[in-house]
Parts: structure tokens; C-alpha cells; sequence
């Protein structure tokens, strides 16, 4: 799910793969604004068939982030 999370981030933000690790965040993304920001989120919810509520969604500001609110939404990551 790792690989999967890092190619569904690395097309939003428009930035090489091997670029997104646990320093990923909006901070350090140019390209993290609002519209991209939903593209993401709406990207996530049907990638992992899952619904990030309005609460979660205002945790979301890196990567490490995005794999906490996956992880309390059962995805597994190895």
C-alpha cells in the first residue's frame, strides 16, 4: 500500500516518486494547495474505498499524516 500511496501523492503534486518519504508534507510541496488538496482526498476515498470525515480531513498536512488516518481506516501498510 506504501508503493500505491506514494504514486497516488507523486501524480497529484506533480513530483518525482522518490521525492515523497516522511518529509512529504504541504510545507515542503509547492504544488499542496487547496484544489490539489481535495483532488487528494477525493483520490484516497475511492483508491481505498473508504470516507475521510471533515475532523480527519484538518489532520492532513503530510504524508505521515495521510498513513495515520489510512491506518485507523484499516489499511495495511507493510
Amino acid at each position: 500500500m506504501d508503493s500505491k500511496l506514494k504514486e497516488i501523492l507523486s501524480n497529484i503534486f506533480e513530483v518525482d516518486i522518490s521525492k515523497i518519504n516522511e518529509n512529504f508534507s504541504r510545507d515542503r510541496t509547492d504544488k499542496w494547495d487547496s484544489l490539489n488538496y481535495i483532488k487528494l482526498i477525493i483520490t484516497l476515498e475511492e483508491e481505498f474505498n473508504i470516507v475521510i470525515d471533515e475532523e480527519e480531513m484538518t489532520t492532513i498536512k503530510s504524508y505521515l499524516d495521510i498513513k495515520k488516518v489510512l491506518q485507523m481506516k484499516g489499511i495495511v501498510f507493510e
